[in-house]
């Protein structure tokens, strides 16, 4: 019996801002990193399933960790020819999709789940409903589809909250402008200059640290400096171009929390909420979650204002996952500053914890993991990887050590949670872990 179809279709979900960057190179390696984090996938959503992924999980590691997560009847499949854009690569594939349309003929009641609503998504399952298929997915928009692009937009975010501010002046999101264009962006960020305040730029469609720019005034000589420095930006970097600049204040904080939430036509559930792990350049890293990692007070806090914003979502049309970006600022207040209209960063660590290490697994085990680790200059085999960290791999036994998520097939990058005791022991096993990896 088949409950789910996974549809690994991350790299699809930012078909359009790959397409736009100019330069081969930088466009190559987004994409292999995308392709690489659809590995995850395998871990969403217990066992009896099917994962479709851009490209076979390597087969050692889909092994070890099917023996991990105790899986007896999961299965990884592949369209023939690797393609950003997932779900076209399965209608064209003819052999692929006659199998597809066999497993849910026999499995009606199965769920179609994507990492993400896409338009080729969307087509995907019009074209299973002509073939007279029955499945289930709550993934698809209830009303108009442009909600999930809307919502995922930083623009349309910010006019949404500013609405919910009016009736619910608890939630709060920094003090900030949508921008047209780059000339108007350049005149807001004068005035921050000329204030002596730090401001942060965002692109409207940028994601996980792309498309983020922090100024302090404090970095430029001058108004002119700052301007050639922000110019320059725009003009090399695909992910400004052709759309709005959003400008906020920089909120200085002491974390920077998120809240996954799953929308279905009954109405939002929080599912788990993290902290996030961001670098100095505000690119995403990880996540940490569990065990004394987040203050009970400020928990009840987030769930309050993420099911104020999950239900207006709903009411929208919205269906599917999404999470909510926060960050607190040194008085404690959590200021909203984003949502990510798919599944997270952390959706694989929490259902890897919620299947292997229990219900109540969040009163006794910290996860620690990371998406970006790049290991060296040249691809080590994925043999050599397992050989290296051996020692250090989780086993349900002692229940703590190291899974790793994904390797990638064309970049010496890979991905790996840490479950430990406590910080203090997975933030060890993460020094040792990578350590062993470089040699």
């Amino acid at each position: 019996m088949v409950k789910t179809i996974i549809i690994a279709n991350v790299a699809e979900a930012f078909s359009r801002s790959i397409a736009k960057i100019r330069s081969r190179k930088e466009k190559t390696l987004r994409l292999a990193i995308e392709q690489s984090l659809s590995q995850r996938s395998m871990f969403w959503g217990g066992d009896n399933k099917v994962v479709i992924t851009p490209y076979f999980i390597p087969k050692l590691l889909f092994h070890r960790n099917s023996i991990f997560c105790k899986y007896k009847n999961t299965v990884n499949v592949t369209p023939v020819n690797e393609s950003i854009n997932l779900c076209e690569a399965i209608l064209k594939d003819k052999k692929l999709y006659d199998w597809l349309k066999v497993i849910i003929k026999n499995n009606p009641k199965v769920n179609l789940s994507p990492y993400s609503f896409t338009n080729f998504f969307l087509e995907l399952t019009r074209k299973l409903k002509e073939d007279n298929l029955i499945f289930k997915t709550d993934a698809i928009p209830d009303s108009n589809t442009d909600v999930v692009s809307y919502l995922d937009s930083k623009s349309g975010f910010r006019l949404e909250l500013l609405k919910l501010q009016k009736q619910f002046p608890e939630i709060k999101i920094p003090y900030g402008f949508i921008c047209n264009n780059p000339e108007v962006a350049l005149r807001i960020v004068e005035q921050f200059y000329k204030l002596n305040a730090s401001c942060v730029l965002k692109a409207n469609l940028g994601e996980s640290g792309w498309g983020l720019l922090t100024i302090k005034p404090g970095v430029f000589k001058s108004l002119i400096e700052l301007s050639n420095s922000i110019k320059s930006t725009i003009i090399n970097e695909s992910i400004w171009q052709n759309d709005s600049i959003i400008i906020e204040e920089l909120i200085l904080h002491t974390s920077s929390p998120s809240v996954e939430v799953l929308v279905t036509a009954k109405g939002p559930k929080i599912t788990y909420i993290c902290q996030q792990i961001i670098d100095d350049k505000g690119t995403f890293s990880g996540i940490l979650l569990g065990k004394n990692t987040i203050k009970t007070s400020l928990i009840k806090k987030l769930i309050h204002i993420s099911s104020i914003i999950g239900k207006r979502y709903w009411q929208m049309g919205y269906r599917g996952y999404f999470d909510i970006d926060f960050v607190i600022s040194y008085n404690g207040t959590a200021f909203a500053i984003e949502t990510n209209m798919r599944r997270t960063g952390g959706t694989h660590v929490y259902d890897f914890a919620c299947k292997v290490l229990g219900k109540n697994w969040f009163e006794k085990a910290v996860i620690l993991s990371k998406d970006n680790f790049i290991y060296g200059d040249e691809i080590i085999d994925g043999k050599e990887i397992f050989k290296r960290v051996s020692k250090m791999l989780f086993t349900s036994k002692i229940g703590k050590g190291v899974v790793i998520s994904f390797i990638s097939k064309s970049i010496p990058l890979l991905g790996y949670f840490i479950i430990g005791d406590s910080l203090v022991e997975a933030s060890n096993l993460k020094s040792r872990f990578e350590s062993l990896v470089k040699l």
